[in-house]
């Protein structure tokens, strides 16, 4: 079966991306999609019931793209979270 011809979920919408310009500041344009990123993880996650605090921040990481700057930052620090309410608050202050 190709994937032209799997049906996607009626929940399902294509991401609408902006387009980089040269003349715009580049770390901006990255954690634009950063911030997006983890608006629709925790979105999705609200959903789960009775999340697994460590299974959410594995899912999370390994969704980013292992050369982005948050990527680089969360495998280099030893940032320390005992919640996943910890683990949002470390990655707002990395995307700040």
């Amino acid at each position: 079966m190709a994937i032209e011809d799997v049906t996607s979920s009626k929940k399902f919408s294509q991401p609408r991306f902006k387009s980089f310009r040269d003349n715009s500041d580049p770390n901006y344009h990255i954690r634009h999609y950063l911030r997006t990123y983890l608006k629709r993880f925790q979105a999705e996650l609200a959903e789960v019931e009775k999340p697994d605090g460590k299974l959410a921040i594995m899912t999370f990481k390994q969704g980013l793209y292992v050369h982005s700057p948050l990527s680089q930052k969360l495998n280099k620090g030893k940032h320390d979270y005992a919640t996943l309410a910890e683990f949002f608050d470390i990655i707002d202050a990395l995307t700040d």
